[in-house]
């Protein structure tokens, strides 16, 4: 198993906030406050100042604001063209002119019933073994295989709302959870010997394969349990929008997430 980065800061940081979840216009504000709360100080104490600066702008570093409530005042006040500056838009799915319903059914993955796409029974069977295999023992192994890079490099972090896969400390994948991931390099590693034409497949078509394989799935691989499909609103720092979720009922790990703007008809 992977080791779960950490460090001595990590209690103070707020996941959902920092890193790769970073708001530019949340982080934006608190910096132009901090910063006025630097030059404020600076006409009494030039140490003061520094003092300031240091807790402010490491505030912002750890948890991404220095204002409690920052996030619910950029998602209220700051209008919809100022966002988009910043990239706020919501998540859209990318097109591809890459079937992966066609591609699976093809080879035996996927198969209709009752007018909807389902994993086919010999399939699912195969992935609950691979994955229980990969879940006990070889995940890091297995992530070194779909990235084509040495297992010792890889390292995990689920602290966060999501599972973070790291190649040397350089952040290469995130997933709903560790669930998800597990079920994708298992299907990785059975795809392999499973057909042929996955070696020719590049690797945003191998992530539509997961993908469709994840929400078709009626079962959780992993601890067997029963696979729900939902609607969910997301309250982002700048953003609400729905989402389409599978979950699994028995370990409650999020398996699938897209924004429902992405489906046709889906609200």
């Amino acid at each position: 198993m992977g080791s779960i980065r950490a460090t001595g800061l990590s209690r103070f940081r707020k996941p959902a906030y920092v890193g790769e979840n970073r708001c530019t216009p949340c982080t934006v504000l608190n910096s132009a406050i901090a910063l006025g709360l630097v030059t404020v100080t600076a006409f009494v104490s030039r140490w003061g100042a520094i003092v300031v600066g240091v807790i402010a702008f490491g505030a912002i570093w750890l948890r991404g604001y220095l204002i409690p409530g920052t996030p619910t005042v950029t998602h209220r006040y700051f209008p919809p063209w100022l966002l988009s500056w910043f990239g706020k838009s919501p998540p859209e799915f990318e097109g591809s002119f890459f079937d992966v319903d066609a591609f699976l059914c093809r080879v035996g993955v996927l198969e209709s019933g009752d007018g909807d796409l389902a994993v086919a029974p010999s399939f699912e069977t195969r992935l609950a073994q691979v994955a229980a295999e990969i879940d006990d023992s070889a995940s890091v192994d297995g992530a070194g295989a779909l990235f084509d890079v040495n297992p010792d490099r890889v390292t995990f972090d689920g602290n966060g709302p999501v599972w973070t896969v790291f190649v040397d400390d350089h952040s290469v994948g995130r997933w709903e959870s560790r669930v998800a991931f597990v079920i994708d390099l298992a299907a990785d590693e059975l795809l392999a010997s499973w057909t042929d034409e996955w070696a020719h497949l590049s690797l945003p078509e191998r992530n539509q394969s997961f993908a469709a394989i994840r929400v078709c799935l009626d079962n959780c691989p992993v601890c067997g349990g029963v696979i729900e499909l939902g609607t969910e609103l997301v309250e982002s720092c700048c953003r609400d929008y729905h989402v389409i979720t599978a979950s699994c009922t028995g370990c409650v790990a999020r398996l699938f997430e897209i924004n429902a703007r992405s489906v046709p008809d889906a609200i």
